[in-house]
């Protein structure tokens, strides 16, 4: 669809207004279409929930005009602790008085897995992913740290405690389930490593498998399958005189079954913590009786079937396999918990045909996935596509993602996409308005 720009949304809308409104404030005065259900989400910039009350609140006003219904609120679990051992309970006060005071229903990031307190990794070098550079995730929690699940579990209940004595789980109608990397099921990208001293983010995708403890587990778990080192030598065509001189290989150094040994290993690694992450919330939303559904995001593409068979053959990876975006797996196993799904790159529609083949072909409802656009300009630029992909694929609706790109600088002042992102929501409520 052609990008609609200000004048034509309004020559389209006739709302041309003689009574001295802009036509921005002609646009948020129409009534809105009721639906029953929640199918509109704004989502800020995290960095825009430490503004001030009153910019907050200004915008918060707008997004109601606007037609939305639902907000994504980030609870990190860093924010409330930020040394170890004290935990400050109002340490999102200014933000969370906002949300509470708008009465929107929250889309809830319970961030422990993703971007944990720098002082974990400083005083426990272990939750440390380390990549094939010696670099490590600021953004992401080691899947080989001893005693994962409890800890993770630990920080979850914490927060939601948080939110309880504040009188706000009321409003969560989704939980996000943190598996990674900005809420994601992937390995850490490389906008989350920090390195050592001096060293440059790379613009590469990297394998984070590389610590100790890591090492460990894929000795571990190959001495599981292979019993004798003699054993794993033959299948590998090595001459390891035992397991303890087992190494995962730096890429490109080595092929064949050794190396898709490695990239299985490496896969299902991600998956035990896709599933204990899916347990915590599950129980916590019991726990807490919460009248909310789990929620896992699906990264806007996906493993092809070939990769691994190909990227054994070369001793390397592709991005996809370096990452490892395991979706296929990950939206079945959401489905046999009771989860539903956000696609975090919707409007790459190709994938969005695999997603909805995949799900059709394994009994999974499609039309329950939130579509939500990739976090920059290209992705956000146009909402009025976005809104006409959410109608055209059967998505259950729209998560814009960020808001950041309809305000200037100053966070408050509408740019001319804001009017987009109207007529986007019009759209939406008009085509759900219709289905009721």
């Amino acid at each position: 669809m052609v990008r609609l720009g200000l004048l034509a949304l309004i020559l389209l809308s006739g709302v041309l207004s003689t009574h001295g409104e802009s036509p921005l404030e002609t646009l948020l005065s129409r009534p809105h279409i009721p639906l029953d259900e929640n199918r509109i989400c704004f989502s800020d910039h995290p960095d825009w929930e430490h503004h001030p009350a009153e910019r907050i609140r200004h915008r918060y006003d707008l997004y109601k005009q606007s037609g939305c219904q639902m907000i994504r609120v980030h609870a990190l679990w860093r924010a409330f602790e930020p040394q170890e051992g004290q935990w400050d309970e109002s340490a999102r006060d200014t933000f969370l008085d906002e949300v509470k005071r708008s009465g929107f229903k929250i889309k809830l990031i319970p961030g422990v897995m993703m971007e944990p307190p720098q002082w974990l990794y400083r005083k426990y070098p272990g939750t440390r992913m380390i990549d094939q550079y010696g670099h490590y995730s600021r953004n992401c929690i080691s899947h080989w740290y001893p005693g994962l699940k409890e800890l993770l579990a630990s920080k979850l209940r914490r927060i939601l405690k948080t939110l309880e004595t504040k009188d706000m789980l009321h409003q969560v109608e989704h939980v996000v389930i943190d598996l990674g990397p900005a809420g994601e099921g992937i390995y850490p990208a490389n906008w989350t490593m920090a390195s050592i001293p001096g060293a440059e983010v790379r613009k590469e995708e990297a394998f984070a498998c590389y610590s100790p403890l890591a090492q460990q587990d894929f000795r571990r778990e190959m001495q599981k399958k292979y019993g004798g080192i003699e054993t794993a030598n033959r299948a590998w065509g090595t001459a390891f005189e035992g397991w303890d001189a087992v190494e995962i290989p730096q890429p490109g150094t080595i092929k064949g079954k050794f190396w898709k040994d490695v990239l299985l290993w490496y896969r299902d690694s991600k998956r035990k913590t896709f599933r204990l992450q899916i347990e915590n919330v599950v129980e916590c939303i019991k726990e807490f009786n919460l009248q909310a559904k789990p929620m896992v995001y699906l990264p806007g593409q996906s493993l092809w079937p070939e990769d691994i068979e190909e990227c054994a053959k070369t001793g390397d990876g592709n991005h996809r396999v370096r990452l490892m975006i395991d979706n296929e797996y990950l939206m079945k196993l959401a489905h046999s918990y009771g989860c539903i799904l956000q696609n975090t790159g919707f409007e790459n529609v190709p994938e969005v045909h695999a997603m909805k083949r995949r799900m059709k072909r394994d009994g999974i409802d499609h039309t329950q996935v939130w579509g939500e656009n990739a976090g920059h300009l290209r992705g956000a630029g146009n909402p009025v596509k976005l809104a006409n992909i959410v109608i055209d694929e059967g998505l259950w609706g729209l998560d814009y993602t960020h808001t950041l790109f309809v305000f200037e600088e100053d966070s408050v002042t509408p740019n001319e996409r804001l009017p987009e992102l109207v007529e986007a929501v019009r759209l939406l409520r008009q085509h759900f308005g219709e289905e009721r």
